[in-house]
Order: C-alpha cells, then sequence, then structure tokens
C-alpha cells in the first residue's frame, strides 16, 4: 500500500464555484431584471411622503401691501376730484408694483400659478372722510411701503433685491410728491 506524498489541497467554500454562478448571464435574464427594475422603481417612487407645501415667499407682504395700497389710491381718486390725477398716479404705480412683485414670485415657485377669477375680487377701501385725511393716509401708507420696501431689500440677492429697492425708491418718491 502506497500512500501519496503530497498531503491534499484544501480550498475555501467561497473558492469553490457554486452552482448558481456556474450559470451563465443570458440575454433574458437581463431583460428579466430591467423590466422588474421597471416595474418596481414607479412602486417605490409612490411609496414616499409627498413633498412639504411650499413655503410663503419673502415677497407677499410687499404685494399685500402694494395691492391694498392701490385699491385705497383708487378709492380716495373716486371720492375727491382734487386729488383724483396725483392718487390715480399712485394706483396705477402700485399696481405696476403689485404685478412685478406677482410676476417674480410666480416665476419663483415650481408650482403652476392658479387662474386669478373674478369672485376674488378684493373688498372695497372705505376713503377717509375727507380729503386731507385721504392725503395724509396715502403719504402714510407710500412711507410704510417705502420703509418695508427698504428693510427687505438687504435680506434678498439679485433681482428680488434689485426689485425691492426699486419698489422702496417708488414708493417714497410717491410719497414727497403727494
Amino acid at each position: 500500500m502506497t500512500f501519496p506524498t503530497t498531503p491534499p489541497t484544501y480550498s475555501p467554500p467561497s473558492a469553490q464555484p457554486s452552482p448558481r454562478s456556474a450559470r451563465p448571464i443570458t440575454r433574458r435574464r437581463v431583460l428579466l431584471a430591467g423590466l422588474l427594475g421597471a416595474v418596481a422603481l414607479p412602486l417605490l417612487a409612490a411609496c414616499t411622503d409627498p413633498p412639504p407645501p411650499p413655503e410663503p415667499d419673502v415677497l407677499e407682504p410687499l404685494l399685500e401691501s402694494a395691492e391694498a395700497d392701490a385699491a385705497l389710491a383708487e378709492a380716495v381718486a373716486a371720492a375727491f376730484p382734487d386729488l383724483a390725477e396725483s392718487a390715480g398716479l399712485v394706483a396705477a404705480d402700485r399696481a405696476a408694483h403689485a404685478e412685478a412683485l406677482r410676476r417674480e414670485i410666480d416665476r419663483a415657485v415650481t408650482v403652476e400659478p392658479p387662474e386669478p377669477s373674478a369672485s376674488e375680487a378684493p373688498p372695497p377701501v372705505e376713503p377717509p372722510s375727507d380729503a386731507g385725511a385721504a392725503l395724509t393716509g396715502l403719504q402714510e401708507a407710500m412711507s410704510l411701503a417705502a420703509a418695508q420696501a427698504a428693510e427687505l431689500a438687504p435680506e434678498l440677492s439679485g433681482h428680488r433685491a434689485g426689485l425691492a429697492g426699486s419698489i422702496s425708491a417708488s414708493c417714497t418718491t410717491l410719497g414727497e410728491v403727494l
């Protein structure tokens, strides 16, 4: 009886080919894996939480102020004929400010802006009882709007900062001209 002179070699289990790795990767397997991935990804995406609602834009207070000032100026122009020309200019400028702010807010939001409806008309504004109080009210409104925009402008950057700065300058000028 003879014994082998070389000891038997031992190979770890990971080095031995497994029955699974011995199967070749066929075109059918690749297509099946792609199909499963195409079906599973939308299902996984549907299980995620919806994104949180967007926070209010920092320009919203300026927009609300511009709309309120335009309505006040229109009411003053309608109630006091001797102030109609200057109040009409204030109303036109503040309406233009509101439009520019609305466009900028809508541009920055990724959601489609809602269509304005006729039922969303702002409530009518009551002008002050006399022309002197109306003029003072318009001047105070312009002063407050100018201060509000001037305070916000340094916190913004780029186009938005320029928009807030120009609104501040315009309101300051309107207040002085009145």
